[in-house]
């Protein structure tokens, strides 16, 4: 089975629409868990007043057919914004950046996989971070792609 977290966090990162909304924290992607907090950088997590915009990708499941070599993949994507309605913005270009995203193929080498398909399962709405008290928008997508590489 090839992971499809990182293809997932390119495809997020390189859209124009997710880039714009991002602006000059446009790498702020990421996968499974925010950044944290270093000598040399603040992180992603921050407190009230002091927010940046950020999405993190956790997979749910992945489950594989059974007879062919496909899986159906669906992560939970947190879209953290500066309000409920700016990560609700956040959310929207998400969702437009994968939903009905068509066959591609993503990766080289080894990791080569195909994807039929992806949605916005989820139809979602502002929270709040139980911690930090930061709004946020879980988006849940859901792929078929391939389970094994694919040749070019």
């Amino acid at each position: 089975m090839i992971d499809l977290s990182g293809k997932i966090l390119i495809e997020i990162r390189d859209d124009a629409g997710v880039s714009a909304w991002l602006g000059a924290d446009a790498t702020r992607v990421r996968v499974q868990e925010a950044k944290p907090a270093t000598e040399t950088d603040e992180g992603d997590v921050r407190e009230s007043g002091s927010f940046v915009r950020f999405i993190v990708i956790s997979p749910l499941s992945t489950p594989r057919d059974r007879r062919v070599p496909i899986q159906r993949p669906t992560y939970a994507i947190n879209v953290f914004g500066l309000s409920p309605k700016d990560a609700m913005a956040g959310y929207v270009e998400v969702s437009d950046a994968l939903h009905r995203g068509g066959v591609r193929m993503v990766g080289s080498g080894a990791s080569r996989v195909g994807i039929w398909n992806s949605w916005d399962d989820s139809g979602a709405t502002p929270e709040a971070d139980p911690d930090t008290g930061q709004p946020f928008v879980t988006l849940v997508a859901s792929f078929i792609a391939t389970d094994q590489s694919v040749a070019s």
